[in-house]
């Protein structure tokens, strides 16, 4: 599991939310 991937992953989700 790599944190790059999450942080990557979960940014994109969250500038699609706001």
């Amino acid at each position: 599991m790599s944190a790059r991937h999450f942080i990557d992953k979960a940014k994109r989700y969250y500038s699609q939310r706001i």
